[in-house]
């Protein structure tokens, strides 16, 4: 039996409609610009399957119609996380604890043993600093480091005339200065 996810089907139509697409040999310069665009899609294609297949160990679905997110261990077992919630944008941490974006509640919430502490929003909707506005997505991304790409507590940040971008980087007692790159 084959099994193929979500993600593994649409690199695979892509690869397909770029075959057809090499098989015309257009003389002007689009067919470069087209594998241009073929290449930037399949690399984002590819490491969403590879993010997809590494959160998938314990996979998260969500049932929009009953409003609750269940977490499936194997086909027959499975747990219910949360109920009544809106969900549009699911993420986990490095420790397995999922974030959830509720999107009628205008929220974000981190859940943990059945509890959901609030991180971001739930002030009703608008565009303060406390409030969001029907959240759609949540990325939780690992905190801190001392790598050249890393950050540790950056308070601010500034542009040269160049358009080079410097970060204050309290955490590990430097300024970081990026390249723009346009």
């Amino acid at each position: 039996m084959l099994v193929v996810t979500r993600t593994e089907l649409l690199i695979l139509v892509k690869a397909v409609q770029f075959r057809e697409r090499i098989n015309q040999k257009q003389p002007d310069l689009s067919l470069i610009e087209e594998i241009d665009r073929w290449k930037t899609k399949t690399i984002k294609l590819i490491r969403q399957a590879l993010v997809e297949e590494t959160q998938n160990i314990i996979e998260q679905i969500e049932e929009k119609f009953n409003k609750r997110v269940i977490r499936w261990w194997n086909e027959s077992q499975q747990e219910i996380l949360i109920d009544n919630v809106s969900c549009h944008g699911l993420a986990m941490d490095k420790d397995g604890y999922p974030y959830v974006s509720d999107w009628k509640k205008h929220e974000v919430r981190k859940w943990k043993m059945g509890e959901g502490k609030l991180v971001a929003g739930g002030n009703g909707r608008g565009n303060n600093l406390n409030q969001l506005y029907h959240p759609e997505r949540v990325i939780v991304d690992k905190c801190g480091g001392k790598g050249s790409n890393q950050l540790s507590y950056p308070p601010g940040l500034s542009f040269d005339a160049e358009g080079n971008l410097y970060i204050v980087d309290f955490g590990n007692v430097r300024i970081q200065k990026f390249d723009l790159v346009c």
